[in-house]
């Protein structure tokens, strides 16, 4: 593990050069929780109430006890929150290898060197040492004690307080420790409770198996406490966040692998097992889930119901307590800590997790529907808004997960997002959405993006993308792809979908089997879809299966080309629509993350390249967009953008291309100029499409002159209902989609005056 990061940056979030004391702790815990964080993983969203050590990994060492490499050390903004809240800080030591292990511990001078460097690192802001040198030979099995004894000894002289622990393998191959011993010697000795089956494995099975064949966690745990004499005040059961993913012969569990393993972190592999279908290993006690790549592939690991089982072993056995490989491998999830609140938190009660489906739709000209699923242990919920989608209110409280928003400024889009709430807390707060009302509607925005493992996602991309749309003069609804997964609200009841996809990965999939069903089904009808994200190819096409490939051959009518068609500028193609437009996308250094992987396309079939990126040969490497129509008139229409829309870091440059985009799929004005001798010498009303229709149509007709031009619509009763547009306009061919969800079924007559002409027409609207 330490390998594969040995070149990444220490993270650091804030800059500190003094040292805040070790505090008193507010929250009590029964048992030790002691966590490794690797100085290559975020600390952001740690819960220090939940944690009574971080062991910062790591300092390297070398055969001869010099410090290798600091890896940050010491990062004293990480030590200062662990201490403002209590939580001790150690530094974990590193060595993996075995002659080098032995020269530090069988040579004087390499021993003694090491000992005083590793005291003096401590003396930095520490407050203790954890040895991880995997493995001492097992040869020197009582050199390894003398060594452990002497820096106990030494450690404990200058450092009272310091505590001294240890990394232990999960079982004792070839009796290579005194464990004994070194359970009096240390304070702790952290139980690796994982591994069992490895990268290497010829057979995938089972990381942390909790029971279930000779090597299981439970085995591993009962073994200690023989060895140790009972000693359980020092034993700490280790437990692993990650998860192992091989290629395998077959579909069967343990089935053999056909090379080594790629590591899967917890938020990784609970995304995955969610997208290919979580299944549960009896014999082990764990969960795991297989899916093609082209192959079979396996991954088992531990989630939250597997580790509060281990959890609660360690409580029967009454160990010191737990521990995990590594903090920081739920990468903003909240499930892991909510297991560990209640095995180990005073009352043990548990904050109420986020909710999942999250939509908002416009309900008149001043008001809006915020909803969220109910929660099970949620008693109320709390929604936050804002006008810029970054600084929120306080929030208002709602027993009721179906929340009316009332006063609100018509044609100006209104941000929200949720946490749910109970006695123990809230939870952590949903994506955040927008909605506009007053403006001519008809658009869904769809968030999409749910990685978060290897790209930066805020979200919160509604805002790029809600403010583009407002400024081509249209409102919209928005939701996130489970509320439309769990039938929340349905995407036929608009004329446009806008699809957030971000930078999608294989582990959290652009578009999922329920999604793709979703999408085909929309553009059977009269619906037009506007798609934009990096990785989309690279995922479905590169790294999907048949039906992946066929879906984006046949809803997005691409080619996928290449995974990166390095560029960061892409420029309109002549006679597209998109002529003379060129937008330039972020490299990391705009605001938001690097798009390092744009897919390169090319159309398929009848479809058309829309954008080419600067200086890249479309034959070649591909082009960034294409458009696609139905050859009928009136039939679907796609947009497939091959990086995020909302990396479009100009406003302006956004805004033209939305504009431009809605133009293409006729969700905007969009007006057709004719020739004098083609030109019809009156108005003309067209038949609207579809009628009947819900909740949307598109008025269509010619103006022969420019001049002020106004459409009302009337009842069976005559009374005015709607006015939909009183404005001078050009000549030429007008289509403007009229969106009536918010008036009842029935039969309504569409009047058209321009000048001295009038024009009326029947529309029926059917709920």
């Amino acid at each position: 593990m330490l390998d594969a990061h040995r070149n990444d940056a220490p993270v650091v979030l804030e800059k500190h050069s003094d040292i805040l004391p070790l505090q008193s702790r507010v929250t009590g815990l029964s048992h030790q929780v002691y966590g490794y964080l690797p100085y290559w993983s975020s600390y952001a969203a740690l819960d220090y109430s939940l944690l009574s050590t971080i062991a910062f990994f790591s300092i390297e060492i070398d055969g001869n006890g010099n410090i290798t490499n600091r890896h940050g050390w010491p990062n004293v903004d990480l030590i200062n929150r662990a201490h403002s809240h209590g939580v001790r800080l150690d530094l974990v030591a590193t060595l993996f290898d075995d002659n080098a292990i032995h020269n530090v511990i069988a040579n004087s001078a390499a021993r003694d060197r090491f000992i005083n460097n590793a005291i003096a690192e401590v003396k930095r802001g520490a407050d203790g040492l954890n040895i991880d040198f995997e493995f001492s030979p097992s040869a020197d099995r009582d050199l390894w004690t003398a060594f452990m004894n002497e820096l106990s000894q030494r450690l404990k002289a200058e450092l009272p307080n310091a505590q001294l622990s240890m990394a232990v393998p999960a079982v004792n191959w070839s009796d290579r420790y005194d464990r004994n011993a070194l359970a009096r010697i240390c304070d702790l000795l952290f139980i690796m409770g994982y591994d069992y089956y490895w990268s290497g494995s010829p057979n995938a099975g089972p990381v942390a198996p909790l029971t279930g064949g000779a090597y299981n966690v439970t085995n591993s745990v009962n073994d200690y406490l023989t060895a140790t004499f009972n000693n359980r005040g020092k034993l700490v059961l280790g437990c692993a966040y990650f998860g192992l993913d091989w290629p395998t012969a077959s579909e069967q569990p343990l089935a053999a692998t056909t090379s080594t393993a790629t590591a899967r972190f917890y938020s990784a592999a609970e995304a995955m097992a969610a997208q290919y279908g979580k299944l549960f290993y009896a014999p082990g006690q764990v969960p795991w889930f297989k899916y093609q790549n082209p192959g079979w592939r396996q991954c088992f690991y531990d989630d939250a119901a597997s580790l509060s089982q281990k959890y609660n072993l360690a409580k029967q056995k009454s160990l010191a307590g737990v521990g995990m490989w590594a903090l920081g491998y739920d990468e903003g999830r909240t499930e892991l800590w909510q297991a560990l609140r209640t095995a180990f938190a005073s009352g043990g009660a548990v904050p109420p997790p986020a909710p999942v489906d999250f939509w908002i739709t416009a309900r008149d000209g001043n008001s809006a529907h915020v909803n969220v699923d109910s929660t099970a242990t949620a008693a109320s919920y709390l929604f936050y808004h804002s006008l810029d989608g970054v600084n929120f209110d306080s929030g208002t409280f709602s027993a009721s997960p179906n929340f009316v928003a009332t006063n609100l400024t018509p044609r100006v889009v209104h941000y929200y997002r949720v946490r749910a709430v109970n006695a123990a807390g809230q939870s952590e707060p949903t994506e955040v959405l927008g909605v506009v009302t007053g403006n001519p509607k008809g658009i869904l925005v769809v968030n999409g993006f749910d990685r978060t493992s290897g790209t930066t996602n805020t979200r919160d991309f509604i805002r790029q993308h809600g403010s583009a749309i407002l400024a081509a003069g249209r409102g919209f609804d928005s939701c996130n792809n489970e509320a439309l997964i769990h039938g929340r609200l349905t995407m036929p009841d608009y004329y446009v979908v806008d699809w957030i996809a971000g930078e999608e990965g294989s582990s959290t999939s652009s578009f999922d089997p329920a999604e793709q069903t979703l999408l085909r089904e929309y553009l059977q009808g009269f619906h037009r879809l506007l798609v934009s994200g990096s990785e989309i190819g690279y995922d479905l096409v590169a790294q999907g299966n048949q039906a992946d490939r066929d879906f984006y051959r046949d809803v997005l009518h691409a080619e996928y080309v290449a995974d990166d068609a390095g560029a960061y500028h892409a420029t309109g193609v002549l006679n597209s629509g998109f002529d003379n437009l060129r937008v330039a996308f972020d490299d990391g250094t705009h605001g938001g993350y690097d798009v390092d992987f744009p897919d390169g396309i090319r159309p398929a079939g009848n479809a058309k390249l829309a954008m080419a990126y600067d200086g890249v040969d479309p034959a070649q490497r591909g082009g960034a967009a294409i458009y696609w129509a139905d050859p009928n008139v009136n039939g679907p229409q796609v947009i497939y953008l091959a990086f995020p829309f909302e990396m479009i870091y100009d406003s302006a440059e956004r805004n033209a291309f939305m504009n431009r985009a809605l133009q293409y799929l006729s969700i905007i004005d969009n007006v057709v100029a004719t020739t004098d001798r083609s030109r019809p010498e009156r108005m003309l009303l067209y038949p609207n499409y579809p009628n009947p229709f819900n909740p949307t149509t598109t008025l269509s007709y010619h103006l022969a002159y420019a001049g002020h031009a106004q459409a009302t619509l009337f009842n069976l009763l005559g009374q005015p209902m709607r006015p939909l547009f009183d404005e001078s306009q050009t000549a030429g061919e007008h289509r403007r989609l009229v969106d009536l969800r918010d008036l009842p079924s029935g039969i309504y007559f569409l009047r058209l005056q321009h000048g001295r002409e009038v024009l009326q027409q029947k529309w029926m609207l059917q709920k």
